[in-house]
């Protein structure tokens, strides 16, 4: 989104079929030539510090908090007074996290399912 308003941007990823589809997508917008794609883990990023005025993601972040030093990588390479922004699209999805959710079942064998779920919709 960020290149299609004319900003430089450098993408990355773990998963060189994640890159492959956002170069799919990057042509398919006519914003390629603003782009930089790399393939690196967020945990080792190769970028000198207080390269990035912004670092964003979507549907990222409950990946990237599983890698050791990786919150930290990303505000090492963000300038004085850069803002990190993520996007979670799925984080209130009931049905993910009921999935996510180890099972009622699991930890008490007198737990109600249909109860347990109930109870966890109030708290939204």
């Amino acid at each position: 989104m960020l290149a299609r308003f004319g900003h430089q941007v450098v993408a990355v990823d773990i998963i060189k079929n994640s890159i492959g589809y956002a170069k799919k997508l990057a042509t398919s917008c006519n914003c390629i030539d603003k782009i930089d794609f790399r393939g690196m883990d967020v945990s080792q990023l190769s970028f000198d510090s207080y390269s990035f005025d912004i670092v964003t993601g979507e549907d990222a972040l409950h990946h990237i908090i599983k890698y050791p030093g990786a919150i930290e990588n990303i505000y090492r390479v963000l300038k004085p007074g850069g803002k990190a922004y993520f996007s979670e699209p799925f984080a209130f999805n009931l049905f993910i996290q009921d999935i996510l959710t180890p099972l009622p079942e699991a930890t008490s064998p007198k737990s109600n399912r249909r109860t347990d779920y109930n109870e966890r919709l109030k708290t939204f």
